[in-house]
C-alpha cells in the first residue's frame, strides 16, 4: 500500500445537507496522506436511536468503474434510508486507476476502514451518539459492489452485512461489449493523440493519481453546475487532471479494456497469471462458511455487467447456508436504484424498505 494512514482526526467540514436529501449534518475527514494527496471520508452521523441505543454504521464505497466517480453523494437509500433506521453513514474516496493499481486502489478502502475503526467511536461520543464498530454494512454500487464485496472477506473486524449493487464479482467472466456512438471516443483537447492516450492507460506513477471526478458530461454544464455543488456541499474545481481522468475513463471503458486496464494485464508473463489475479480477487472464490450475510440488488436489464453474475453469488452463498437477499428489478439497468429518493415511491417501499429491514437483521445478528 503507498501512503500513511492519519493515527489523528481531521476534521476538513461540518456542514448541513439540502438539496442532497440527507438530512443530516456531516463531516469531512482526511484518512489517509498520498503521493498524489489527502484521501477524505464523509461522515454522517444518524440522529434515530435504535431499539438497542446502540447504532451500526454504513460503509459506502461509491462506483465508476474504478475510473471515477466521487463520494460525495451516495445514492438516497444507501444514505437517508440508512440514517433513518439508525445506521451512521460514511462514505469514501479512493485513488483511480491507472495510476495506482487495483491492489493499492483496494489497500485504500482497507485503510479507510481501518481508519474508521480507530477513530469513528471517539467522532460519535463528541457528538452524543452511540456507534457499535462491531456491526458494519459493507456496501457499494457497480464497482462500488465489487469492492464491498471484497471488503466483506478481507475487513477486520469482519462486517455483518455486505449490499451489492450490480458489481462484478467474478472477474475472469467477459463483460458484455460496450457498443457507442464513435464521437464518444473523439479525442478531446487534453489527450489530443492516439499516443499520448496509450500513454496515460500505461502509467504507474501514483503521484499523478487522482480521487475525485465526477461525470463530466453530466454534472458539470453549466445549468447543473450550481445545483450540482450544492447538492454535494462541495465546491468542485474542474482541474485538467480531473478532465483527462475522465477522458482515461471514456476511452477504457468505451473501448472495453476496464478490466484489462484495471489488472494491469500487460504487467503479467502469461495469461495464467494474469487470469489467477482475477481469480484471486473476485468475491464470489471467497465465500466460505464465515462470509457475511449478502444483500443483492441488480437491474435485469442492466447491459453493463450481467445479472448472471449476481445469480452465480447467491448460489455461492446459499451452498455455503450464506443468508441472502436477493432483488432483481424488471426494466431496470446498471443504474439500478439510483432514482429511488422518496419513501413514497412504490420502488420505495417494494424494494428498498424490504432490504433496509434485512440489512438491520444483517447487521444484528
Amino acid at each position: 500500500m503507498t501512503g500513511c494512514i492519519m493515527s489523528s482526526v481531521q476534521v476538513v467540514d461540518v456542514a448541513r445537507s439540502t438539496k442532497s436529501g440527507l438530512p443530516e449534518p456531516f463531516l469531512d475527514c482526511v484518512y489517509k496522506d498520498t503521493p498524489s494527496g489527502p484521501l477524505y471520508l464523509r461522515i454522517w452521523p444518524s440522529s434515530t436511536v435504535t431499539p438497542s441505543g446502540v447504532s451500526p454504521w454504513a460503509f459506502n464505497i461509491h462506483g465508476g468503474g474504478f475510473l471515477h466517480g466521487d463520494h460525495l453523494r451516495p445514492m438516497i437509500w444507501h444514505s437517508r434510508g440508512f440514517l433513518e433506521r439508525g445506521i451512521h453513514v460514511v462514505s469514501i474516496s479512493y485513488r483511480f486507476v491507472p495510476h495506482v493499481s487495483f491492489r493499492e486502489l483496494l489497500g485504500d478502502c482497507l485503510d479507510a476502514y481501518a481508519w474508521c475503526q480507530a477513530h469513528l467511536p471517539d467522532i460519535m461520543r463528541r457528538r452524543g451518539r452511540s456507534i457499535d464498530m462491531d456491526r458494519c454494512i459493507s456496501v457499494g454500487g457497480s464497482a462500488g459492489g465489487t469492492l464491498a464485496t471484497i471488503i466483506g472477506h478481507l475487513a477486520r473486524p469482519r462486517v455483518r452485512c455486505v449490499v451489492n449493487c450490480c458489481g462484478i464479482v467474478d472477474l475472469t467472466k467477459p463483460l458484455p461489449p460496450v457498443r457507442v456512438d464513435p464521437t464518444f471516443l473523439a479525442l478531446n483537447e487534453d489527450i489530443t493523440t492516439e499516443e499520448e492516450l496509450q500513454l496515460e492507460i500505461r502509467s504507474q506513477n501514483s503521484a499523478r493519481a487522482t480521487s475525485w471526478c465526477p461525470n463530466l458530461t453530466q454534472d458539470l454544464l453549466p445549468e447543473h453546475l450550481e445545483d450540482e455543488q450544492e447538492s454535494s456541499c462541495t465546491p468542485w474545481v474542474v482541474t485538467r487532471a480531473t478532465r483527462i481522468q475522465y477522458e482515461l475513463f471514456n476511452q477504457i471503458f468505451g473501448r472495453n479494456l476496464m478490466i484489462p486496464v484495471v489488472f494491469r494485464r500487460d504487467n503479467f508473463a502469461s495469461d495464467k497469471a494474469y487470469q489467477d489475479e482475477l481469480r484471486s480477487f473476485s468475491a464470489i472464490n471467497m465465500v466460505d462458511e464465515s462470509y457475511p450475510p449478502t444483500i443483492i440488488l441488480h437491474g435485469l436489464e442492466d447491459d453493463i455487467v450481467q445479472v448472471e453474475q449476481s445469480r452465480s453469488f447467491a448460489r455461492v452463498l446459499k451452498k455455503k447456508r450464506i443468508p441472502v437477499r436477493e432483488v432483481y428489478v424488471p426494466d431496470a439497468g446498471h443504474s439500478v436504484g439510483l432514482s429511488w429518493k422518496d419513501e413514497n415511491q412504490l420502488e420505495w417501499k417494494t424494494y428498498v424498505r424490504p432490504m433496509l429491514d434485512d440489512i438491520v437483521l444483517f447487521s444484528s445478528a
